[in-house]
């Protein structure tokens, strides 16, 4: 068997093969073309059996080496740099050497390592829209907060005019009228005809705005004057953002219909089709050992240092971060819905754990649920669920 570590930079790829007695047998180096790759092929068509490890499992070449058949295993950045030390005592670091780092790493350590898996289609689909829009959404919170800073210095009253600043409404406000002084020249009359062209018809909605604007105080003309102009700028982006978020989240819903692995995940309340296609990725991501390998990837269990009789337990750190923001807002959302969640939440809190931290802790038995969910095809019984954690709770009261 001959193992090869690719490591990737922006223009080309290091490549280092060895054979199984740590030999170092060719390393090369192709670009980031079509010549390049297929130069890879030739050169790995003369072993009869290979495997290959990589940093990355969102590149050009991972899906061409998959679409010839050959099994890819993924190294994530973090370890790469841990593993460094086991070969060179040194600090040295260049592409050439992480590339016989990861060579020898999959040689020695590769059932530790996931297997880069090619996704069905319908799934592959899901999962770009849905870190498509993931980046949207986080775009538009950056856009928000900006937003919100300029206001303060120039337009402070704007932001006591709405109870959303941000909704489409408060943006068209301002799009149109980008100052007070502009505002506070309409009429209640005019606020009213206004925001009735937006579907806005509730009287005291336009009332609450032009009280707001009248009691506003003046600001410098030259901030007004130049803070302005960029608001509408990032206003502009704001809408923009908005009507993309809106046509991603109907191709995402399209997309949806056609994956019958979310079927099993309908039953669950509280959670929303955005939180469902996350746990599908998830657990497409790679094949889990068990839900306690998940959920300490996802960061949801905790870290424990044990040496002797020292024992430390901790916050874990190292784990897929979009994951775990993922479980948390799911432990968050089912709070309302799922009895047997709130209650345990209710217990972690007593116990002196913080909010993010009983978040956590339901997010872990999140975890193991879905998993069996996963593995064995079934969709979730809140009933049958809920009676286990009675029956469960009751005989560790009882011993």
């Amino acid at each position: 068997m001959v193992y090869g570590g690719i490591d990737w930079s922006d223009r080309s790829f290091q490549v280092c093969f060895v054979d199984q007695e740590a030999k170092v047998l060719e390393e090369f180096s192709i670009k980031k073309t079509s010549k390049g790759f297929y130069e890879l092929l030739e050169r790995a068509r003369c072993y009869p059996e290979i495997e290959l490890a990589i940093e990355t499992y969102r590149s050009p070449l991972v899906d061409f080496l998959l679409s010839q058949g050959y099994r890819l295993y993924w190294l994530n950045p973090n370890r790469v740099s841990s593993f460094r030390g086991r070969y060179k005592s040194s600090r040295v670091k260049d592409d050439r050497f992480d590339a016989y780092v990861l060579a020898q790493v999959l040689r020695s350590d590769k059932n530790s390592l996931p297997l880069i898996k090619p996704l069905p289609e319908k799934v592959e689909r899901l999962k770009l829209l849905w870190n498509d829009l993931e980046v949207l959404l986080k775009e538009q919170t950056r856009l928000k907060n900006r937003l919100s800073s300029v206001l303060k210095e120039y337009y402070p009253a704007f932001l006591n005019c709405f109870e959303d600043p941000f909704s489409p409404a408060a943006l068209a406000f301002l799009k149109r009228y980008p100052t007070s002084r502009e505002a506070q020249q309409l009429s209640l009359s005019d606020l009213t005809a206004f925001f009735e062209t937006l579907h806005v018809y509730s009287d005291s909605y336009a009332l609450k705005v032009y009280e707001n604007l009248r009691s506003s105080f003046q600001v410098r003309p030259i901030l007004v004057e130049v803070r302005s102009h960029l608001a509408q700028a990032i206003t502009q982006q704001l809408l923009q953002i908005g009507r993309l978020i809106k046509d991603y989240e109907k191709r995402l819903e399209k997309a949806s219909e056609e994956v019958e692995e979310l079927r099993p995940l309908e039953g669950i309340k509280g959670l929303g089709l955005k939180s469902r296609i996350g746990i599908l990725i998830y657990f497409y991501h790679r094949e889990w050992k068990d839900f306690r390998e998940a959920q300490a990837a996802a960061g949801m269990s905790p870290a424990t240092y044990q040496s002797g009789k020292f024992r430390f337990v901790h916050f874990r750190k190292g784990c897929i971060k979009w994951a775990r923001d993922l479980f948390t807002q799911l432990a968050y959302s089912t709070l309302l819905y799922q009895p047997w969640a709130r209650l345990y939440y209710d217990r972690k809190r007593k116990e002196g754990k913080k909010h993010y931290h009983a978040l956590r802790c339901v997010g872990n038995i999140w975890i193991k649920i879905l998993f069996k969910l996963w593995k064995e095809g079934k969709t979730y019984n809140h009933e049958k669920h809920y009676i286990a954690m009675t029956e469960s709770l009751i005989m560790r009261l009882g011993a």
